[in-house]
């Protein structure tokens, strides 16, 4: 019998990556280790003047208090902070902004 093997936060954030990259983003990866900032994104992604913090997570995943806090931070001074659970939510994000620019 074939097992299908349940998709990861790792192939999640592949896949957003290279879509990003694809519609023209500058996407950074951030690595969580000695000397990361607490709560940091796991991507940071560029485009024509706009930066989006994007946290990936599982369907059933929640921040920990340290990204609750980055959160905050980011959108208090008018950052845009999104938790994405898959290629479809950065799909949904990107597209209807496209049309606007």
């Amino acid at each position: 019998m074939l097992k299908i093997r349940k998709q990861t936060e790792n192939d999640i954030q592949g896949q957003v990556r290279d879509y990003l990259k694809y519609k023209g983003y500058y996407v950074i990866r951030h690595q969580m280790g000695l000397g990361t900032h607490a709560g940091m994104s796991d991507l940071t992604a560029i485009k024509d003047g706009t930066t989006l913090y994007l946290e990936i997570k599982m369907a059933k995943g929640k921040l920990s208090e340290k990204q609750l806090i980055f959160q905050q931070q980011i959108e208090s001074h008018g950052g845009k902070y999104l938790v994405i659970r898959s290629l479809e939510d950065i799909q949904e994000f990107i597209e209807p902004t496209e049309s606007i620019n």
